[in-house]
This record gives C-alpha cells, sequence and structure tokens, in this order.
C-alpha cells in the first residue's frame, strides 16, 4: 500500500428530527450547533446537507410558538463564513437540501450557490 494516505473528510447533516441516510455524517439539530461545528472542524467540511424548518425555539416550552432560526439562517451564516475564509468554501464538494419545504429548498439553494461559485 504504498502511498496510500486515507483522507478525512466530514459531512454535516442540520436537521432538528430526521436522521442521515448513513453514519458518515455529523448531525446537528440546530443553527447554533452547525456554526460551531464548522467554525472548530478539526479536518474540511466537505459535504452538507440542510433542512430549512428546524422546529421551535424552545420545544420544551409548549407555549412558545416562537420558530427556531432555519436552514436558511445556516446557509446565509455559510456563504459569509466562506467570504471570510477561502479554503471552507474551497473544501466544500457538495452541498444537498434535504428539506419538505419546497420554497425552502429553493431559497437555500440559491443562497449556496454564492458559496459554489467561487
Amino acid at each position: 500500500m504504498l502511498g496510500l494516505l486515507k483522507v478525512k473528510i466530514m459531512k454535516i447533516f442540520l436537521d432538528d428530527i430526521r436522521n442521515p441516510p448513513d453514519s458518515n455524517w455529523l448531525v446537528v439539530r440546530s443553527v447554533e450547533e452547525f456554526k460551531e461545528r464548522v467554525l472548530f472542524a478539526p479536518i474540511p467540511i466537505t459535504y452538507l446537507s440542510f433542512d430549512h424548518d428546524l422546529g421551535l425555539q424552545d420545544p420544551f416550552d409548549l407555549t412558545s410558538e416562537e420558530l427556531a432560526p432555519t436552514g436558511m439562517d445556516a446557509a446565509k451564516w455559510f456563504v459569509d463564513a466562506c467570504l471570510d475564509n477561502e479554503e471552507l468554501a474551497n473544501n466544500l464538494q457538495s452541498i444537498h437540501v434535504h428539506s419538505s419545504n419546497p420554497p425552502g429548498v429553493k431559497n437555500i439553494t440559491a443562497q449556496n450557490h454564492a458559496a459554489t461559485r467561487r
């Protein structure tokens, strides 16, 4: 096995309920957790998958109807992070939107084109 290197990659799956299709993904359940994982990733992030609707701000407060930040908020933040960190954008190979919200899919997809156009 001369010259073979195992390249580690990081795949981040943002969703408040669903699980990823396989165990190779790091699951994050909120925009804040997404930001933290991106900022402190120990290896390059190469794949992202976004849900749009991420539930209530406080799911344990049954009297509150305040919505949590959305996958669109995460996508906007990620594009800004790529503008500040070119390496972050260069390592990214694929962005997927797995949301059941069609307008959310359209909006996140359009937003993320800014990160991949660089």
